[in-house]
């Protein structure tokens, strides 16, 4: 996510543990700058915003009550503008009521999040749709998401819309082992806002492989016809 970039403002709406921030973090330290500015991370899990906290203030001194990590549902709350996203948004199904996702909720979502999240869209799709418009131009956008996205026809106007607004440079296929328990398959996806690209990185973990696409083909074929395949 950082390959030949420095961002200033810096974005994890579903900080976790506080990893990818803290990540952020270290390679600041390491260019001798400040691991903390421009840093904000969102959750709607109490305890994951507290741990975030922790980990941020063991690690490079912030504050326990600092207001750039706040609990709170990224999808609820307006999001700034910064020239990072870097997140792993929850995989839950519209048509599922696991995750609060009951039909008044899928509908407020559906509303706000209009391209990512239409019927029978994973919510990952909404946090895409919301990376990117958050996301300045020139910016970038690093996102863990289910490998269905790539595929599914419930994505489609969203797989588009990323063809013209954010394009990928990167997408690795990971396979179900990322999250043994979920036995879902997952890929991380790069985006590059408002950036032409003339090739991506495709790379597959099992089996190894690793080539370059023209971008061109995403635009002249299905994206799983291009990278699932």
């Amino acid at each position: 996510a950082l390959d030949g970039r420095q961002p200033q403002r810096v974005l994890d709406p579903c900080c976790g543990a506080g990893v990818f921030l803290c990540a952020v973090g270290e390679a600041r330290l390491r260019r001798g700058e400040d691991p903390l500015a421009g840093l904000q991370g969102w959750d709607r899990d109490p305890l994951a915003a507290y741990t975030t906290r922790l980990v941020l203030a063991l690690a490079f001194g912030l504050p326990l009550d600092d207001e750039r990590i706040r609990c709170c549902d990224a999808l609820e709350v307006d999001w700034p503008e910064v020239d990072l996203v870097i997140t792993n948004p929850p995989f839950v199904s519209s048509g599922l009521s696991k995750g609060g996702l009951g039909p008044e909720k899928r509908e407020q979502l559906r509303k706000r999040f209009p391209i990512g999240f239409q019927k029978r869209s994973d919510l990952a799709g909404a946090f895409v749709e919301g990376a990117v418009q958050s996301t300045a131009q020139g910016g970038r956008v690093a996102l863990v998401l289910p490998e269905s996205l790539l595929a599914t026809q419930a994505a489609q106007a969203l797989r588009d819309w990323l063809t013209e607004t954010a394009p990928p440079s990167q997408i690795h296929l990971l396979g179900s082992d990322l999250f043994p328990d979920a036995q879902v398959r997952t890929a991380t996806w790069r985006l590059e806002r408002g950036t032409p690209i003339e090739s991506f990185n495709l790379e597959s973990r099992s089996p190894w492989t690793q080539r370059t696409v023209p971008a061109e083909q995403l635009r002249q074929a299905p994206w799983s016809a291009v990278v699932v395949s």
